[in-house]
């Protein structure tokens, strides 16, 4: 299935496509897609030390 152009599309093309409504997901919904794709977080970068960001230099 190909991905939409968004910015191409209304805001009820877009609603419609992404299955939601106006006023967000239900809390059935919310459970059941971070089942599926996980929690909508981004994973943490590795930080570097001062030291490694002074040798880095």
């Amino acid at each position: 299935m190909a991905l939409p152009i968004w910015h191409n599309l209304t805001i009820k093309e877009c609603l419609k496509a992404l299955k939601v409504t106006p006023k967000g997901l239900d809390e059935k919904e919310v459970e059941r897609r971070q089942r599926k794709y996980g929690l909508n977080k981004l994973p943490e970068a590795k930080r570097l030390s001062r030291l490694a960001i002074f040798l880095e230099q």
